[in-house]
């Protein structure tokens, strides 16, 4: 018969192993979701005061802004709302300085 590797363990002992287990589990989950947050924090500043320079007629400031934002959105993957966001406000920016090329 196949016995589990490692030590004999009671069943306080294992309980304790799984409790352990699941402490760890959701400590892990809690990283990942405070640093998803945090750069989603830093996208929502960005874009945001992008928005507000845009409107201002500060475009320089607006561009730096956007591009920051751009950065912080392309670590969210290609397919995230938030890149396809971005790009479209740094379009409108540069519409609006008839700036085509770009």
């Amino acid at each position: 018969m196949l016995r589990p590797l490692g030590p004999k363990l009671g069943r306080n002992e294992k309980e304790q192993c799984v409790v352990r287990f699941w402490i760890v589990g959701a400590l892990s989950v809690a990283l990942v979701a405070a640093e998803a947050s945090s750069q989603e924090t830093l996208w929502e500043k960005y874009n945001g005061d992008g928005e507000k320079a845009y409107e201002q007629g500060l475009f320089v400031s607006a561009e730096k802004l956007f591009l920051a934002a751009l950065g912080e959105a392309e670590k969210f993957g290609d397919l995230d709302i938030r890149l396809a966001t971005t790009s479209y406000n740094l379009g409108w920016l540069y519409h609006a300085q008839t700036r085509y090329q770009e």
